[in-house]
């Protein structure tokens, strides 16, 4: 029988009657405009805590013993910087021959499980056929949904971009009929949830907005969806608690979008993020497109923090953020799964 311990600053592990003490990790502050500010999206003291993400710009690790530079296709931690490189994401995969990096779009991560993530650009799999940017992949070589089964409860209609695995697409493209079949609007963000034992749903955002006949309305590439056909929080609600200067109009009251680039649902049900473009806020200052947020208004991380492992040798105060993940060793995850999500052969 195994259970958790917490105290102030120490944590305990009791196995078979037999406590095991180790020191807990220094606590965790959610920085915003000086001090830190307690949330309870973090735990107080966080044994074994690791933010796991990926950036829109390669860098040169400086941490020692030097490495090969890291690429925007890599899936990174804050605990000893590479997770994966993007051949070892992509490996599985069937892509012949071995390409260059791919890039990284949307990672959502376990300790135990396959990692779950889409590429920045189509690619052809000879084992899977087709494999577009909007997809989301398995790193066990599975596609668990196409970007038409993420978006099918939507109902889209109405003109879609179309990418092929060389480049745009010469037909013309609708959701209804695409003779090419590269219709796909991307897959910017992901998190799987899990709602219960038998309800799991996905969570993403899309590079280009479409419009849903199931809703009625525009969706847009900042709000946050569900493959439910739902869209679970607008990109105004996400920024809600800033207070941002929208470039478009900062003097007027308008629906401005920032984008979403990444998202991880905390088990407490707040969404941390990040924007596809920075803003001045006008109580935090600057928040560049490469910054964790809450949605409580509060910067989680700032983009060196995140990459102070890493310690990149380019002088950058921000090298962007594509995916996010979040895990403490040891306690189940939000996403974590009891088995792996099932290729949908609808």
């Amino acid at each position: 029988m195994m259970r958790f311990l917490r105290s102030t600053g120490v944590m305990a592990l009791a196995l078979l009657g037999v406590p095991f003490m180790v020191m807990a990790a220094a606590p965790i502050p959610v920085t915003g405009a000086a001090d830190p500010m307690p949330d309870h999206d973090i735990f107080d003291h966080a044994y074994c805590a690791a933010f796991r993400f990926s950036t829109e710009i390669g860098f040169t690790e400086g941490s020692p013993p030097h490495f090969p530079p890291r690429s925007d296709g890599d899936l990174l931690s804050t605990r000893g910087c590479l997770v994966l490189t993007n051949n070892e994401l992509t490996a599985n995969l069937g892509i012949m021959p071995v390409v260059p990096d791919l890039g990284l779009d949307a990672a959502t991560s376990t300790f135990r499980r396959p990692v779950l993530f889409s590429l920045e650009q189509s690619v052809f799999s000879e084992t899977l056929g087709r494999i577009g940017h909007g997809d989301l992949l398995a790193t066990d070589g599975r596609i668990v949904r196409t970007n038409h089964q993420l978006l099918e409860a939507f109902d889209p209609w109405g003109p879609c971009p179309c990418i092929s695995v060389d480049g745009d697409c010469d037909c013309d493209c609708t959701f209804a009929s695409c003779p090419c079949g590269c219709c796909d609007v991307g897959l910017d963000a992901a998190h799987v949830e899990i709602v219960s034992s038998a309800d799991r749903r996905i969570l993403f955002s899309v590079e280009h907005r479409f419009w849903s006949e199931a809703l009625g309305q525009w969706v847009s590439h900042g709000d946050l969806l569900s493959d439910t056909g739902a869209v679970f929080r607008t990109n105004q609600q996400l920024m809600a608690n800033f207070h941002a200067l929208c470039p478009d109009c900062p003097d007027a009251d308008c629906e401005c979008d920032f984008g979403l680039d990444a998202v991880y649902l905390t088990r407490w049900g707040t969404v941390w993020f990040s924007v596809e473009q920075g803003f001045y806020d006008v109580r935090l200052g600057w928040i560049s497109d490469g910054a964790l947020l809450s949605e409580n208004g509060w910067v989680v991380r700032r983009n060196l923090q995140l990459l102070h492992s890493c310690a990149p040798l380019e002088d950058l105060a921000n090298f962007g953020l594509d995916a996010v993940d979040f895990r403490i060793h040891g306690l189940p995850a939000s996403g974590d799964v009891a088995e792996p999500l099932p290729i949908d052969t609808k």
